[in-house]
């Protein structure tokens, strides 16, 4: 039997998702940048989408 010791979180993390702003899929090799919201690593497709969270993280 196999067990994982990789949280949920980190394996999101690992497989990567959508970017908050323009919903985007994407993965974390191909992030323009991230950022840690609330323990959570988002990944954004452009610096313009990052821009757009730094000014309104609470969105």
């Amino acid at each position: 039997m196999f067990t994982s010791s990789i949280s949920p979180e980190s394996l999101q993390s690992l497989a990567g998702g959508k970017d908050p702003i323009c919903g985007k899929d994407l993965l974390p090799s191909t992030a323009a940048s991230s950022a840690v919201k609330d323990g959570k690593t988002l990944y954004f497709c452009s610096t313009e989408c990052k821009t757009k969270f730094d000014a309104a993280p609470a969105k």
